[in-house]
């Protein structure tokens, strides 16, 4: 009898060393398969650009929104797209309309402000209608401002508007938030310029790329 317990008692640490290997490797399985099937996700999403052309995703781009925004491959993917393209086409950094959607929603797509402004760069339904005529598109109302793609491109628009009438960046950021018409009375009566709103936007693009 004493010989029976003490097998089953040398046998039991070798069986749970065994369930402990084959939990491991089922884990491990599991986790690389998540990871490949992310970064097919991330791989296969091709951006496609205002101008017809398409562009495979920068991965480092994708990677940096996953971290900056705490979302997921396939939102920071579509993010990365938009963003590249809205980019492009109006001669704005990449890192700096990151940097305003960090600060305006931290990557939320469907956030609504107190005031009304709506999505990633939290546009106002009436700035959104605006920058709809004057691209030539249908607006259908303001759940346009909750599609990623759209409120990047018109934020995008708005900002380069601002960086074409303003002298600064300072000035064209803090107009971003304030509004231009505000701003542009501050400076014609000489008056100090808000700087909350642009230190934060400059606070959140990525070191070295301030100014």
């Amino acid at each position: 009898m004493e010989r029976k317990i003490a097998h089953y008692l040398g046998v039991i640490p070798i069986t749970l060393l065994l369930l402990g290997c084959i939990w491991t490797l089922l884990y491990v399985a599991l986790k690389e398969r998540v990871v490949v099937e992310q970064i097919e996700v991330i791989e296969q999403v091709v951006v496609n650009c205002s101008d017809g052309h398409s562009q495979r995703m920068d991965l480092a781009l994708v990677d940096q929104i996953i971290a900056m925004f705490r979302v997921d491959g396939t939102l920071a993917a579509e993010i990365a797209g938009a963003v590249h393209a809205a980019g492009r086409i109006n001669h704005i950094d990449v890192q700096l309309i990151l940097a305003v959607i960090k600060v305006e929603s931290d990557g939320r797509p469907r956030v609504r402000s107190k005031s009304g402004a709506l999505g990633l760069m939290q546009i106002l339904p009436s700035t959104g209608k605006e920058l709809a005529a004057e691209l030539g598109e249908e607006w259908t109302g303001n759940e346009m401002l909750f599609e990623v793609d759209t409120n990047i491109r018109y934020g995008t628009r708005y900002l380069r508007h601002l960086f074409n009438r303003f002298d600064s960046m300072q000035e064209a950021i803090a107009a971003y938030n304030w509004g231009p018409g505000h701003i542009a009375g501050r400076i014609r009566r000489q008056e100090v310029l808000p700087r909350e709103y642009p230190i934060k936007v400059m606070a959140a693009l990525p070191t070295g790329k301030e100014g």
